[in-house]
């Protein structure tokens, strides 16, 4: 079993609260090596008055365990475009490892403001940020 850490940040106006990142699994155990498995990180409790329009965060793992393959946009930023016609996020990741947070998956979403350069649609709501594919690499026998 393979535990994933969350962390990160975001753009936020003053707000009453800040959203919620989550993980729509907690655990997960792999039923043999090369089992390719996601792991979504979604937002929730946006509101539209905290003018949010980037979103940062990094999901450090076990690269004995899991091997990140890719990462896929989630529906939440796009869905609030300020231009008429796509792209309406700018959508980045790395899969790495490096000398502080060790192997990792950074991810980092903005959305793009219109021809102005201002923004006037906020998101708002709950949905997925990401979805990043890991590959079991190891499966012990009986998870610690």
């Amino acid at each position: 079993m393979a535990s994933i850490a969350l962390s990160g940040s975001m753009m936020l106006a003053k707000a009453q609260h800040e959203p919620i990142m989550y993980f729509d699994k907690a655990h997960y155990t792999a039923q043999e090596v090369g089992e390719e498995f996601n792991v979504t990180v979604g937002l929730a409790d946006v509101e539209t008055s905290q003018r949010m329009v980037g979103v940062q965060f990094r999901v450090p793992y076990d690269a004995d365990l899991v091997e990140g393959l890719n990462v896929y946009e989630g529906g939440l930023l796009k869905q609030f475009n300020n231009s008429a016609s796509p792209p309406y996020t700018f959508f980045m990741f790395s899969i790495n490892t490096d000398l502080v947070y060790g192997p990792n998956v950074l991810v980092g979403i903005q959305v793009l403001p219109n021809e102005n350069g201002e923004w006037s649609n906020f998101p708002t709501g709950n949905d997925a940020l990401a979805t990043i594919t890991f590959k079991t690499l190891y499966r012990p026998m009986e998870p610690a």
